[in-house]
């Protein structure tokens, strides 16, 4: 339909406003669709908005609708669970690169949106649940092409598991990975996985943990709350192209730690390292509609801080 014919022509009042529209009406539709998916692409809700012009800018900005869907609680998932059992099966595979998921959302309904949705994803955020610890969401993704990974967990007086480490995933998970940031506001014991990693590393024979050190030889950036800097600074080690390396400040942390912290941090020479204020707790990062802009955003002023020469977004430089 052309642009001319949408109910939306009619709502100019200002006649210089309908000059201007009606112009852009009698645009090749080429150039159309070239505006039309540019601005869909920087923003899921403008693409929802932009499909309500006419059928036609619908079929360009279909495929950003839900480019980046973010599901805070277990009614909005219900809802979406809704819509994706209105559509053929496999319909939202191709489209969803980036799903968060929020600690509100039960495990089985997280469960089914993964099994549902979860093929194409890239992009991945979840928040910590009781259940969790034992079903890491991470391995009930189906995307073969998994990237980045966001894990947030927070203390619950209920957690009966404080010893173990939330964020285990399967080696076959771990390996995907490029970008791994993990938020947490409570001490564990040794991470597995790193551990593993780090034995075969300093003795490459042992067949044993060759899995696990493979499991690290793509990720490039990683970040993770203060407090375990010092338990994992051993990555540094196990993953050759591991070029970022955010340290998340927690609110209420003490300037005498703060800097110990750096200390320790400047001892090591690696200039991945990149101190990030605020970040280190899990009420930092609420689900809301600007999560998905603010975890790409996230990565971006990291790289842009130790390409800098910064190690820390105070000022301090290295």
């Amino acid at each position: 339909m052309p642009l001319h014919s949408s109910p939306l022509y009619t709502q100019f009042h200002d006649q210089e406003s309908m000059k201007r529209y009606a112009f852009s009406s009698y645009l090749p539709n080429d150039i159309q669709r070239s505006i039309f998916q540019t601005a869909a692409k920087s923003d899921g809700r403008v693409a929802i908005t932009l499909s309500l012009v006419s059928r036609q800018v619908r079929s360009w900005v279909e495929q950003y609708m839900y480019a980046r869907v973010v599901i805070p609680h277990s009614r909005s998932a219900r809802c979406f669970l809704q819509l994706v059992k209105s559509k053929p099966k496999g319909s939202f595979d191709p489209l969803i690169k980036y799903l968060a998921i929020g600690k509100e959302v039960s495990l089985n309904l997280a469960k089914f949106i993964l099994a549902e949705c979860s093929r194409r994803v890239l992009h991945f955020t979840c928040f910590s649940h009781n259940n969790y610890t034992t079903n890491p969401l991470p391995g009930y993704i189906r995307s073969p092409n998994l990237r980045s990974l966001l894990m947030i967990f927070s203390r619950d007086d209920n957690h009966e598991a404080f010893h173990k480490v939330p964020y285990e995933l399967l080696p076959q998970t771990q390996s995907m990975l490029t970008h791994l940031a993990i938020v947490i506001d409570y001490n564990h014991s040794t991470w597995p996985a790193l551990l593993s990693a780090l034995t075969g590393f300093m003795d490459p024979h042992l067949d044993a943990y060759k899995d696990s050190l493979s499991a690290f030889q793509r990720l490039t950036h990683f970040a993770i709350s203060c407090q375990r800097l010092k338990a994992s600074i051993a990555i540094l080690r196990v993953a050759p192209n591991l070029r970022y390396f955010a340290v998340l400040e927690m609110e209420d942390l003490e300037s005498d730690e703060r800097i110990d912290l750096i200390s320790f941090a400047r001892q090591r020479r690696h200039r991945a390292l990149v101190f990030i204020r605020g970040l280190g707790n899990p009420d930092a990062w609420r689900v809301n509609d600007e999560f998905a802009h603010v975890t790409y955003n996230f990565w971006e002023r990291v790289e842009q801080l130790v390409e800098g020469g910064f190690i820390a977004d105070t000022g301090e430089m290295w």
